[in-house]
């Protein structure tokens, strides 16, 4: 293989004197043949000495002279040095061809084999035998090779040493592995370009160790997000010589997520590999394929509020780290200028502040703050100028119908502006009592009861017709609005938002600053086009609606135009469902709770049932991370500060999900020092561990299967919305008496029937629920690892239970039970049927006479706190009916015959009808549509005493209400149902 050509310096003439030839001919060729034109090295490697001869004919003879080789051979070798520790990509290595005991050498060249797809030729060097001035010459050859030769300029050269070196870097995304260095062929010569003879040294092999070849941040790039909301981020690495089983099987790489504080984005700030240890999370492998990987990491929840910036950090054995940046098209390794760390910024979470579902068919916020939840001045939504028609299907659940939307005039008599449209739209208690005239009113909607000022223009827009919701959004900012809409093809298609703030109450906001209502104002981006399919719509309110006493909002019907593209037609409906207005609370002072204790003061008990009662559906801060595990949790203050330690699993609002944390962790105390209300002495008591009984009573001495019923009351007990007490019994052994009930007097009753009522018990449950639990549905969150077992039925009660019999501070094994109404509500009083009715059956027969004692006990008003009777106000009496032997202890006798409200209800299509007989005899169980037409005969039969329950399934009817009514020969009950498709 012909590699390079080499004229040599001596000129011998052929059959004429070199002299012939003019001097100044021959001494341009010699410096041309030396110093220009490439070395020629013949195909079998022979270097040629030229001679040149002249002809007749004007021309140059080149021949070959015999090879000479008087001296002794000289022995070659080639050796590597590599730049750094590591051979990766971009390391650059150094061959260098040596001779020992070279003889009379002016020149040497050679033909090098490498592997071009890992190595890049860089350039050639001389060697010390030569010198720097030596004249080097390299060139890559077709076919993967290189060839290479050095030229001494100062004669021949006696010696040891370097004659010349060759530098190659490492390719990008050259494969790991051994690479291998060949000499094929190598010449050297003397002065007079005579051969010297020469072996060709052994072949180097340098290896490159399995490396990290690229990373990158995929997904995100910059993100804000709220503090406590998940965020996942993706990260790709490329790696040769690795597999999945090098990574699975072993510590071999290291893979993490780094968080920084965003000033390290200024010029004095660390670079990545000086961030601080502790800030560095593992990633996880999610995808492996031909040497490429993928990571994913979640956002740690509990990062605190602020601005952050993020990176991966990628490490293979001891190699260098490899950082994963972001960049526009897939990321990269992190230079600070195209592939950089990009910024996370963490916001305070958002509050829901006020929100209407409408699935309890009644115009007052469902949840909120908790000023929105007040009775004396909720957050209510309203219908103006239009007829409402009615509770439809939604969104989801229930919604509002409504029509007439055509009519212009606003005259308080023609189309229900006035009081009568009022009262449509929830004048009655139902339907959400003060919702109608007398709060739209204090609103500020005067206008809407026939004439006003608000009978003019705003803007060029008829605020005739609207939909209306009014709330406080105090404390809060950045509000934002999503609602959903729809309507017939011949109801309006075009609204537009509207708000109003009023400050006249004296609450600190951002309206007019002088204590009377603003104008009513467009809302940017409040324009609304309405189609016959439920559409969601967001909208970010003004900063001028944030922190408002009272914030009134309008969706006002602007013009005549129906979705269908015609005018509005008569009947023509509009519906809005599910209205939720979010905000950020101003002020980030954090408080202290303690998971399950929701007074503040420390201790778990049965009381804390009923502050969460008091506050339920109240909504604050969530708390991050979320955990019911019984230690100091910090999070953003509640308006009120109280409420906030109702939440008990820190989700943000207020609902059955709480009760877990008060089983789990009930009886833990812990000295908190927070003390959000003045302790009242049932409060004292329990903090003292002062564990004198209330009250006590000493039963009868029963025969096996015999039961006793007791009622507990209390002096001066004029009402309360909720009480809470624990029982014990002593001087008998456990195993010897059953719970058979434990339920509160008639005062509860109307809570129950209407899904209003919370039910807690620990320790040893009644058997009544344990035997009814099967109709119960588990919470999908419940979490009954602890012996704690949560429980919601579709209607709406809620119960707790814990089975553990241990003693709770020094009293003996018994129970707690507590019963209270959700959220905000009339107090009730209570009847003879006392406060709680407790049912005990005796599982042997009892040759002593056991006590029954009332350890501790709370009731609430709703407005004063816990409250506590003088001890000795509180007693026991034993129930009229007397004791009585059950001839079946399997049997549980229901004490009155009753037809129970159905669940799940709404229910789509099948439902179940629970009902008690207290006797034998006929049952006629019977289902009515709304106009009182038959539809369904559920039950015709005689029927023996006990607990019941039939199945109705309603497929073939439609959506609706129907009326379920039961008859015996003692009673006849109604009882209404939803069905909704």
């Amino acid at each position: 293989m012909t590699t390079s050509y080499q004229f040599c310096t001596r000129v011998r003439a052929a059959g004429h004197s070199a002299a012939a030839l003019p001097a100044l001919l021959k001494t341009a060729f010699l410096i041309v043949a030396f110093f220009v034109l490439p070395p020629l090295v013949f195909p079998h490697g022979a270097i040629a000495a030229v001679t040149i001869s002249e002809t007749g004919t004007a021309g140059y003879e080149v021949g070959v002279p015999a090879m000479e080789a008087d001296e002794p051979a000289p022995s070659s070798s080639l050796s590597y040095v590599c730049d750094g520790a590591f051979l990766l990509p971009g390391v650059v290595c150094e061959l260098t061809l040596s001779v020992t005991d070279a003889a009379n050498l002016q020149y040497a060249g050679l033909e090098l084999d490498y592997d071009p797809e890992r190595f890049d030729f860089e350039q050639i060097l001389p060697g010390d035998l030569f010198g720097a001035d030596a004249v080097v010459f390299a060139r890559p050859l077709p076919d993967g090779s290189l060839g290479a030769s050095v030229s001494s300029t100062s004669g021949e050269q006696s010696g040891s040493g370097s004659l010349l070196h060759l530098q190659f870097r490492i390719r990008d995304g050259a494969d790991a592995g051994t690479a291998g260095f060949a000499v094929n062929d190598i010449e050297f010569t003397d002065r007079d370009a005579v051969p010297l003879e020469i072996a060709a040294p052994d072949p180097v092999d340098i290896d490159i160790p399995p490396y990290l070849a690229d990373a990158g941040l995929t997904a995100p790039g910059p993100v804000t997000i709220a503090r406590g909301s998940e965020q996942l981020f993706r990260f790709r690495l490329a790696a040769s010589g690795i597999t999945e089983e090098d990574i699975s099987a072993s510590d071999r790489l290291e893979a993490e997520f780094g968080i920084i504080a965003s000033d390290a984005s200024l010029p004095d700030a660390p670079a990545p590999e000086a961030w601080d240890a502790a800030e560095w999370l593992p990633l996880t492998l999610t995808e492996f394929s031909d040497g490429h990987f993928r990571f994913e990491t979640l956002f740690p929840i509990d990062q605190p509020v602020g601005s952050w910036l993020v990176l991966g950090r990628f490490q293979l054995d001891d190699q260098p780290e490899l950082y994963a940046a972001y960049g526009s098209d897939g990321g990269g390794i992190w230079d600070g200028d195209q592939f950089t760390a990009p910024e996370v910024t963490v916001t305070t979470p958002r509050v829901t502040i006020a929100e209407w579902t409408f699935d309890g068919e009644h115009w007052s916020a469902d949840t909120g703050l908790y000023a929105n939840l007040d009775p004396d001045s909720p957050a209510v939504a309203a219908l103006h100028g239009a007829r409402f028609s009615g509770w439809t299907g939604g969104n989801t659940g229930r919604a509002p119908n409504s029509n007439q939307w055509h009519v212009e005039q606003n005259n308080g008599s023609d189309n229900n502006g006035g009081t009568g449209d009022n009262g449509d739209n929830g004048g009655t208690e139902d339907n959400g009592g003060s919702d109608g005239g007398s709060d739209s009113d204090a609103n500020g909607d005067s206008g809407d009861n026939g004439g006003g000022s608000d009978n003019g223009t705003v803007s060029g827009d008829h605020h005739h017709k609207y939909w209306s919701a009014s709330l406080t959004t105090q404390g809060h900012d950045q509000l934002a609005l999503r609602f959903y809409m729809s309507g017939s093809g011949t109801g309006p298609r075009d609204f537009r938002l509207y708000f109003q703030t009023d400050n006249s109450e004296g609450e600190s906001g951002n309206g007019s600053g002088s204590g009377s209502p603003t104008e009513w104002t467009p809302v940017p981006g409040g324009d609304i086009q309405v189609g016959t399919s439920w559409s969601a719509f967001d909208i970010p309110l003004p900063a001028d609606a944030s922190d408002a006493g009272r914030l009134n909002l309008r969706w006002v019907r602007i013009d005549s135009t129906s979705i269908n593209g015609d005018v509005i037609g008569t009947s023509g409906t509009n519906r809005i469902d599910d209205i939720r207005i979010t905000g950020v609370p101003l002020e980030q002072e954090e408080m202290t709770v303690w998971p399950g204790n929701t007074r503040g003061e420390g201790t778990v008990s049965e009381a804390d049932v009923i502050n969460l009662a008091l506050y339920w559906m109240a909504t604050g801060p969530a708390r991050v991370p979320q955990s019911i595990e019984w230690a100091p949790q910090p999070v953003t203050r509640w308006l009120p500060a109280p409420v906030g330690h109702a939440d008990t699993n820190g989700d943000g609002r207020i609902d059955y999900r709480d009760l877990l944390a008060i089983g789990r962790n009930f009886g833990e105390t812990a000295e908190t020092g927070v003390q959000p209300k003045a302790l009242t002495d049932a409060a004292e008591q329990q903090k003292t561990g002062d564990n004198t009984a209330l009250a006590a009573f000493h039963l009868p001495g029963l025969s096996k299967n015999e039961t006793v019923r007791l009622v507990l009351s209390a002096q001066d007990f004029s009402e309360l919305l909720g009480l809470s007490a624990r029982f014990s019994i002593s001087g008998i052994d456990a195993a010897d008496w059953e719970l058979l009930d434990v339920r509160p007097g008639d005062w509860a009753e109307s809570w129950s029937d209407a899904s209003r009522l919370i039910t807690f018990h620990h320790g040893r449950s009644p058997a009544s629920l344990s035997a009814n639990r099967h109709k119960l549905a588990h919470s999908p969150d419940a979490d009954i690892s602890a012996g704690t077992d949560l429980h919601s039925s579709q209607s709406g009660r809620v119960y707790l239970t814990d089975e553990s019999q241990s003693s709770v501070s020094g009293i003996p094994a018994g129970w707690s039970s507590a019963w209270a109404h959700k959220g905000m509500g009339r107090p009730s009083s209570p009847s003879e049927s006392g406060l709680a009715v407790i049912e005990l059956r005796a599982l042997s027969d009892w040759n002593q006479a056991p006590v029954l004692s009332l350890d501790r006990a709370s009731f609430t008003t709703g407005s004063d706190g816990l409250q506590q009777p003088a001890r000795g106000d509180w007693k026991f009496r034993k129930d009229g009916r007397g004791v009585f032997t059950d001839p079946d202890p399997g049997i549980q006798l229901p004490q009155e015959t009753r037809l129970h409200a159905n669940y799940p209800n709404p229910f789509n299509p099948v439902t179940a009808v629970p009902f008690d007989l207290h006797q034998p005899g006929h049952v006629a169980i019977t289902v009515y549509d709304a106009l009182g037409r038959r539809v369904d005969t559920l039950m015709d039969a005689r029927m023996e005493p006990g607990r019941h329950e039939i199945s109705w399934d309603a497929g073939r009817l439609a959506s609706g209400v129907y009326l379920i009514r039961m008859e015996t020969g003692t009673l006849q009950q109604v009882r209404t149902m939803m069905l909704v498709k």
